[in-house]
């Protein structure tokens, strides 16, 4: 699968190991590995929609948070991740993209956290993936602050035709306890199809709301409502 050859590559520990080195925080917190995973799944799941260009997905997922300094809004971590690129760029990793590919990753991830929507499929993409997983917040996403079709559909009820109540959400720290078993794979590759097959915290139940969300051809639509949106 081609999305599962990009996820390898994007998740290989040669990429994690320095990463994690320089995490200034929980690695399997809330802004940490099993966020990265479940942005990835999101944004690939998307781009394959939309037209977005899943390399750029991809590398947003891994390097957006990296240079988060408190879990909190952070206001300066998008634009230190991307000032951060020239340094990754020197390790080799965006060697496959083009001069156009690396400014799109730049302006997604310097971004991210103004609450803006974009017109260009992948910038727009890098964003809703991540909004997505404010589930693992407790926070259910506002679909005016979706760029794509896809994103939208995921969260807007009438799309689906009526959708459940939320449900109450256990406490976020049991449930990444739950997920910590499950955040570091073996191997990149199991990693890799781990998360494009939505088991990043299998640990978890099955219903839990810090999990990822179904996929937008999924039977079941997500189990969240339209509400005020924050970005993480």
């Amino acid at each position: 699968m081609h999305d599962t050859r990009i996820a390898r590559q994007v998740l290989r520990p040669e990429v994690l190991g320095p990463l994690r080195a320089g995490f200034r925080l929980d690695w399997h917190g809330i802004h940490g590995l099993p966020h990265w995973a479940r942005v990835l799944r999101y944004g690939l799941a998307i781009a394959s929609r939309e037209g977005a260009d899943p390399w750029v997905v991809a590398w947003f997922a891994v390097l957006h948070d990296h240079q988060r300094n408190d879990e909190g809004p952070d206001r300066g971590h998008g634009p230190r991740a991307a000032d951060a690129l020239a340094s990754i760029a020197e390790r080799g990793w965006l060697d496959g993209l083009d001069a156009g590919q690396r400014d799109r990753l730049a302006e997604a991830i310097r971004h991210h956290s103004e609450g803006w929507t974009h017109p260009d499929p992948s910038i727009g993409t890098c964003w809703d993936a991540d909004r997505l997983d404010l589930a693992r917040l407790g926070i259910a996403t506002a679909p005016e602050l979706l760029s794509t079709r896809t994103a939208r559909r995921m969260v807007d009820p009438e799309a689906w035709g009526g959708i459940a109540p939320m449900r109450a959400y256990p406490p976020r720290a049991t449930c990444e306890r739950r997920h910590r078993r499950t955040a570091t794979a073996r191997t990149a590759g199991a990693f890799a199809r781990r998360t494009l097959a939505g088991r990043t915290g299998a640990a978890a139940p099955s219903r839990c709301v810090h999990r990822q969300a179904p996929l937008p051809d999924a039977a079941d639509p997500p189990d969240v409502r339209p509400g005020r949106g924050l970005t993480r």
